[in-house]
């Protein structure tokens, strides 16, 4: 009923809201799914699934009758609501004489009070009444109080009149108003019978005029502290506050301690009144509304809220007048502190311990974690942060059994309620409170609407408890003492402080130089007289600040700029910070470091990008001096090694570098000196160094003086060789773009984990100084003359031996290689051309450069061609290729087998150059292996260990090297060696039993006399065929008559071409089904050894035989797969589509469409003839055989004749039709 008649007055009052498609649409679902919905019944129910499930044309005709039945409804008759509230009852104040119901009917302070949804009505209170006092004699009090429990909760009902309902739709708001007036408030008992809505009547509240605060109390300064918190009536004990123990967290507004610890907060902080927030919370707790509309101008409804909040000097002159004439009066009235405070804690008895004779108790403080110097008493003050000394309560209570057997029988005896039967007793905390200083805004937030989040939390502070003492009674009220029960509480004792084995250091005497001053001392550098007036008027600050006050801001600026920068010729420090190295027995290396500004005190900093800081001479930051004695000290207990630091330095130049929104420049400095702050002393001086000396090396040195320190007589095959090695080749000079590329590829090896190197020096020494940080571009300019001269003298001398890392998976690495997967024409000088390249690569399961185990064979490493680059990977971009021959390899397990890593010392022998216009110069190179080392793969706790190391005298296979052609001196003209690539050892050879068969039936057959075999062999119950899909493009093995056997368990398939191959057979399979675990796995592999030969190839659950057609070793390429059928149309004897279900034997797996799901070969056509890997192949078996546990339910076999069934589909077409075929032998 509440719902129709806010829909009604909304209609009426703004009828805009019915065209309004998403308002309507969700009424219209609450109407039809909701039981306490406006309207009901099933013409709503009817015009929600037409608006469902109807057409646009549809919906419109549903919104169009749910707008002529609201109209009908619509009506702007005044409207009585209740609103009903469940309020804690708080604590009788026998000033008022009754009790203080503040905030109980949840009207706003601003005057709006929203009602219903989805649009609401905005009710605007013409005034706000006070509606708080609930006037009740003691008497009645107690009796109420006393039925009420611990359950401490009354209903508060308010009627409130609306009426004149307005549209807002021209404001942009939905939703209309009414104007609204406060009836009655009457306060109720909660319901106790289920569906009441109220529950008994026991008063009723005055509407009046607005309540004016209580007076402040007004104490004497020789007033006891104790008396100072009397005056706000909180509760007390004697000479201390008393802190009743709380069954839940109550909230603020019924908590008597919150306006003397509010007050107390302001006291110690007056600040905290310095923002519009606070200063409306405290005046909505303190100023009558006469001061209220005095301060803010009205009532600080919504409307006055948002106009003071927008307008920054108004808000301004609120918070100053506040401060004058009411602050003080506040501050005056704040209790003092310390003060004693006893809070009562209730103890539960866990249990005894009979050993000890002590209760073992717990103190129900929960919440109460540890805090700095001891525990957070969250209990104590709701919302206020207090922190004890007491580090931990007692656990064990000593008393002998008699006396603890009294107490509990004294418990019972009390019939003290707990609920759960646990006994308990009560703790009488005492304690000295002192107070803390709050933190005070930084600004004013300046924002206020009635969602915000600012209550009593905005002056709150810190409170502090020192323990006392800890007494126990019998009751809550700390009325029965029990005599001769203590427990020892633990408290916080502060550490002895250590004696620092830094030392304390020389206090820092030197201001760093903050941002202003730098960028006076970038002006004077270079940057420009105009660059410190352009880099205040750009900066962030003076952009972002009004017309009014920017002229005083850049005046303070520039003032700052003129008094901050040093003299001419002056050093000056600059604060930053470094990161430690190892130490060698002298000096830490410097792993990093940094140079920055102090921040401006009182003033706003530049624009971020206006000035950077270049160093002149980073060399002189590699190491840092540090005599042995304070070193270990150091970076004890210091795992990152990072340190403050302040650089002192002087100016070397600066260069203008402005954008389009901001004034900028580069200032070089050199650096002249290094402090290093202690780690536990901000202010205080570890270390003071000056300046290191330079480090030698060649990057350092003038180009004259550049010289080789080391002459490595084999090099790694990184990118800086390929570099080194394509550019002796290429002959003339590298450009400045190809040579900073390879000066930062040089210092990536010689400062990163480096694979090659490991813990050693790289080969040929280094370049940079150890510890170099990574160049910047003026780095780079300035060592590109020297770097040029190194690499001409490591040209000279480069080695054609080197030292090939090769590992699984190596896309992606820093190395820049990977195994070549295109044939190149360069790569013909390696003797073998495309077909051979590319059945190296493509063979159906052996692919180049990786470890393999042939069945019975020994393992090795399968080689290949790689391809090393320097840029982008593609195939264009390769720069050389390298040939690696088969290897011998250790018998790898595991993991190793995947994550090895593989080190080969080669020869390197260059077979040709490939000159490419407007591209480098690219090679092919030819390794001859002379030792490997395999080592293992690592996790984290594992590190790699050496598994072998195998010197190599020829290389594994049938040819030990690739035959020396000569080397053209350009182009490709030389004929291509004869020698083929290495090949792997061959496994032990196969027993021939060629030509093979399947159930007696052998490649060649008739189809006819095979199915004679096969009828001989087994009941055949039905005949089955398999063709092609119409319209679809070659398909291998797509041709089969199937016969299936009467038991279902077995099938046949005869696979034919009849249009080529004449009726004869080329593919014949077999499939068995047992049931799970029928065969022992063993019985049926000697079964098939017997028939096709001992020793077949194993991958997985296939095993092959034969595959030769030259009767040597096995070639992995002839195998077919064996798989599921993907495609092909099956019909019966009678030319229809077969009932598969009748051809399956009940209980098979619900995907199992017998004949249909038989595994199948499976042939890459395509590849097979676009590579010709089909040559050298002949007669193959393949058993498909999945085992469990060594037993098996199933198999299927076939036998093919790869080369001969690709020759025969391909062919041309037999005549007739197809009537004779093909002519060829199996």
């Amino acid at each position: 009923m509440f719902r129709r008649e806010i829909i009604r007055r909304i209609v009426a009052a703004q009828p805009s809201v019915l065209d309004d498609r998403r308002i309507m649409a969700m009424w219209l679902n609450s109407f039809a799914r909701e039981t306490r919905a406006a309207w009901t019944g099933p013409q709503m129910v009817a015009l929600d699934r037409r608006y469902a499930n109807g057409t646009e044309f549809d919906r419109d005709a549903v919104m169009d009758e749910l707008k002529q039945f609201l109209t009908a409804q619509a009506t702007v008759a005044p409207l009585t609501i209740a609103r009903v509230r469940l309020v804690p009852l708080p604590p009788y104040d026998r000033a008022r004489g009754g009790f203080l119901l503040q905030g109980a009917t949840g009207l706003s302070d601003t005057g709006n009070e929203y009602i219903g949804s989805g649009p609401p009505i905005v009710a605007k209170l013409d005034e706000m009444p006070d509606a708080s006092l609930l006037k009740m004699d003691v008497e009645t009090a107690q009796t109420l109080t006393r039925d009420l429990g611990n359950m401490r909760y009354v209903q508060v009902v308010t009627r409130i009149a609306l009426r004149d309902f307005q549209s807002r739709a021209d404001s942009g708001s939905s939703g209309p108003t009414a104007a609204a007036k406060v009836m009655d408030v009457s306060v109720h008992l909660p319901p106790r019978i289920k569906g009441q809505r109220f529950g008994v009547r026991i008063g009723q509240i005055a509407v009046g005029g607005a309540l004016e605060p209580p007076p402040l109390p007004r104490v004497g300064g020789g007033t006891p502290a104790i008396d100072t918190w009397k005056a706000f009536g909180v509760p007390t004990a004697g000479d201390r506050l008393f802190v009743a123990w709380r069954s839940d967290y109550r909230s603020d507004s019924v908590d008597p301690f919150l306006k003397p610890l509010q007050l107390q907060a302001l006291a110690a902080e007056p600040r905290l009144a310095g923002t519009l927030p606070a200063v409306h919370e405290l005046a909505r707790r303190y100023l009558s509304p006469r001061e209220i509309a005095g301060l803010f101008g009205g009532r600080p409804d919504n409307a006055l809220l948002r106009e003071v909040s927008g307008n920054p000097f108004r808000r301004k002159d609120i918070i100053e007048r506040f401060g004058r004439e009411h602050l003080p009066r506040l501050i005056a009235a704040a209790p003092r502190m310390p003060v004693k405070v006893r809070m009562a804690v209730p103890v539960r008895i866990v249990d005894y311990d009979f050993q000890t004779s002590a209760l073992q108790v717990g103190m129900q403080l929960d919440g109460g974690g540890s805090a700095p110097g001891g525990m957070y008493l969250p209990r104590l003050f709701p919302d206020w942060q207090t922190t004890s000394d007491i580090v931990k309560l007692p656990t064990r209570i000593p008393l002998e059994q008699e006396r603890a057997r009294a107490l509990i029988a004294r418990w019972r005896q009390l019939g003290t309620p707990t609920g759960d039967g646990i006994a308990r007793i009560y703790a009488a905390l005492d304690l000295e409170l002192t107070g803390g200083r709050p933190a005070a805004p930084e600004r004013d937030v300046g924002t206020l609407s009635e969602t915000s989040p600012y209550s009593a939390q905005l002056i709150r502070g810190p409170l502090s408890a020192r323990f006392e003492a800890l007494t126990f009674f019998e009751d809550a009220a700390m009325t029965r003492r029990i005599d001769g029960l203590s427990g020892a509480v633990e408290r916080y004792r502060a550490p002895v402080k250590e004696v620092d084995p830094l030392g304390s250091g020389d206090a820092m005497t030197a201001t760093p130089l903050n941002s202003w001053g730098l960028i006076g001392v970038a002006a004077r550098a270079g940057a420009g007289a105009d660059f410190a007036q352009a880099a205040v008027l750009s900066s962030h600050a003076v952009r972002n600040t009004n017309e009014f006050d920017r002229p005083a801001l850049v005046d303070r600026l520039k003032t700052a700029i003129a008094n901050g920068t040093p003299e001419n010729g002056r050093p000056f420090h600059l604060p930053g910070n470094l990161t430690l190295g190892e130490y060698d027995g002298g000096s830490f290396g410097m792993r990093t470091w940094r140079v920055g500004t102090a921040v401006p005190q009182n003033l706003p900093s530049p624009s971020t990008n206006s000035l950077t800081i270049e160093i002149a001479n980073p060399e002189t930051l590699i190491k840092l001096p540090v005599d042995p004695r304070l070193a270990k000290p150091m970076v004890a207990g210091n795992s990152s090694r990072e340190f403050r630091a302040v650089f002192r330095v002087q100016e070397v130049s600066a260069e203008r570098r402005d954008s389009d929104t901001t004034a900028a420049a580069s200032l070089t400095v050199q650096i002249v000196g290094i402090l290093v702050m202690h780690p536990r002393e901000p202010n205080r001086i570890l270390l003071q160094v000056s300046a290191g000396t330079v480090q030698a090396s060649p990057a350092t040195g003038r180009k004259d003086q550049v010289s080789l320190a080391a002459r490595p007589t084999r090099v790694p095959m990184d990118r800086d060789t390929l570099y080194l090695l394509l550019q002796r080749e290429a002959g003339g000079e590298p450009d400045d773009d190809a040579l900073r590329s390879h000066l930062l590829g040089r210092w990536e090896i010689e400062n990163t984990n480096d694979p090659y190197n490991g813990a050693t020096e790289p080969a040929w020494g280094r370049f940079f100084p150890r510890n170099y940080r990574r160049p910047t571009e003026a780095d780079i300019t300035r060592f590109l003359p020297s770097f040029r001269r190194w690499n001409e003298l490591r040209r000279d001398a480069l080695p054609m031996k080197a030292t090939v890392l090769w590992f699984p998976n190596p896309s992606g690495s820093a190395m820049q290689f990977g195994k070549s997967s295109n044939f190149m024409p360069i790569m013909a000088h390696f003797g073998f051309d495309k077909d051979q390249f590319m059945k190296l690569y493509y063979g159906m399961y052996t692919h180049p450069m990786r470890y393999e185990v042939p069945d019975g064979g020994a393992p090795y490493f399968k080689g290949g061609v790689l391809a090393f680059w320097r840029g982008t990977v593609n195939t264009e971009n390769h720069d050389m290729y390298l040939y690696v021959p088969d290897l011998p390899a250790p018998r790898l397990t595991g993991s190793d087998q995947i994550e090895y890593r593989l080190y080969m010392d080669v020869d390197l022998r260059i077979v040709a150059r490939e000159p490419r216009p407007g591209q480098p110069l690219r090679l092919a190179l030819a390794a001859t292996p002379t030792e490997l080392r395999w080592w293992s793969g690592q996790t984290a706790v594992q590190r790699r260990r050496l598994l072998a190391t195998i010197p190599v005298e020829r290389p594994v296979g049938e040819s030990a090297a690739l035959s020396p052609p000569a080397i053209p001196p350009a182009g490709l003209t030389t004929a291509p060696a004869t020698a083929a690539p290495a090949s792997p050892a061959a496994p032990p050879p196969v027993r021939p039993t060629a030509p093979y068969d399947v159930l007696g039936v052998k490649l060649g057959m008739d189809v006819a006399e095979a199915e004679a075999i096969v009828q001989s062999a087994m009941e055949i119950e039905h005949r089955l065929t398999l063709t092609p899909p119409p319209g679809s493009p070659p398909l291998a093995f797509a041709h089969a008559q199937v016969f299936v056997s009467k038991d279902l368990k077995q099938y046949v398939a005869l696979v034919t071409e009849p249009s080529r191959s004449g009726g004869r057979v080329l593919a014949v399979g077999r499939y068995l089904f047992g049931g799970m675990g029928a065969f022992d796995l063993r019985q049926l592999m000697q079964a098939l050894d017997d028939k096709y030969g001992s020793h077949p190839l194993t991958i997985d659950n296939l095993r092959y035989w034969g595959g030769s057609r030259t009767g040597g070793r096995t070639e992995q390429h002839c195998f077919v797969a064996i798989g599921g059928l993907s495609a092909g149309k099956w019909t019966d004897a009678q030319g229809r589509e077969p009932d598969f279900g009748a051809l399956t034997l009940p209980g098979s797996v619900a995907n199992w469409r017998g004949p249909a799901s038989m595994p199948w070969m499976g042939l890459r056509l395509a590849e097979f003839q676009k590579f010709g890997l089909y040559r050298d192949c002949g007669p193959a078996v393949a058993a498909w055989i999945p085992e469990i546990n060594g037993r098996a339910g199933e198999m299927a076999i076939w036998l093919v004749d790869t080369k001969v069934y690709i020759d025969v589909i391909t062919g041309p077409l037999g005549p007739q039709g197809g009537q004779e075929g093909v002519k060829f032998k199996l």
